[in-house]
């Protein structure tokens, strides 16, 4: 299911819209979904944003795991224990939070598991109805 998201513009400025649109070859209703997309990763480039997911947006195995790792934390020392050592005991990282920039601690890098998907899924749904049109 898709929901509709509309913004106000003037006609001069939908005008000029319409004209980039077809100077890109796209139909507004896509160049406008790309744009939105694209804005999106520059908007938040520079911006840290986060919140918790909700309960339906964890899998039965990562709420199963959320359970191990909170009674592994409440152990001695257990903030002292390096990441592989924290593993060894069935310590597993679940994101809980959607996050324009989180730490993995298995890929040892920082990833956008919030903006960045959320861009590409806009994209590609402007893209995929371009193709089935085309």
């Amino acid at each position: 299911m898709t929901k509709q998201i509309t913004i106000k513009v003037s006609d001069k400025d939908y005008n000029l819209l319409k004209r980039l649109a077809i100077e890109e070859k796209r139909r507004l209703s896509d160049f406008s979904q790309l744009l939105y997309a694209e804005g999106l990763e520059y908007f938040f480039c520079e911006r840290h944003v986060m919140f918790k997911k909700r309960d339906d947006e964890l899998t039965e195995e990562e709420h199963k795991q959320i359970k191990v790792n909170d009674e592994l934390r409440k152990q001695d020392g257990w903030y002292d224990l390096d990441y592989k050592d924290k593993v060894k005991q069935g310590y597993k990282q679940v994101f809980e939070w959607h996050e324009s920039s989180v730490y993995n601690h298995v890929t040892e890098e920082h990833e956008d598991n919030l903006i960045k998907p959320l861009s590409e899924r806009i994209q590609r749904l402007a893209l995929d109805e371009e193709e089935e049109d085309g």
